[in-house]
């Protein structure tokens, strides 16, 4: 009987290929990563993690903050170029000082961050901190490791 030795090289020659094609260069930055995920898939996570979300928590009504976000993150998403994004901004009743952008562009901002961001400007300042994730694919690389 013969014992089958796996090809070590063979191996190490599929995995390497295999790194190589995954690896994509991050708009912007020039950053080298790695992405076994279509951009399409992750899309698509996003829009089921937001659907989740929006069940999951309260969406702010006061017109001011949703008017204020809307305004602020549609000119942050224009200046993305990213128009294959279905951009959507919330605010959501929650004292934490946070907010985040999934992929395809579902951007959410806690009431709790806004005394902290005071103006458009400081709002921008963070919307377009957590676009900058989403554009950079953050989360798709995130699950590729």
């Amino acid at each position: 009987m013969s014992k089958r030795v796996p090809h070590v090289p063979t191996t190490v020659l599929a995995l390497a290929l295999g790194v190589v094609v995954a690896c994509t260069t991050v708009p912007l930055t020039g950053r080298t990563q790695i992405m076994l995920m279509p951009e399409s898939t992750e899309q698509e996570m996003g829009v089921t993690a937001f659907r989740q979300a929006l069940t999951k928590s309260k969406v702010s009504t006061d017109p001011a903050l949703n008017a204020q976000l809307t305004r602020v993150g549609a000119r942050i998403a224009a200046a993305t170029g990213r128009t294959d994004y279905q951009w959507e901004f919330k605010v959501f009743e929650d004292k934490q000082v946070n907010a985040f952008c999934l992929p395809g562009g579902k951007v959410v901002v806690y009431t709790g961050i806004l005394p902290v961001t005071r103006d458009d400007a400081g709002l921008a300042a963070v919307v377009g901190h957590e676009v900058a994730h989403a554009i950079a694919r953050h989360g798709g690389e995130r699950v590729s490791q």
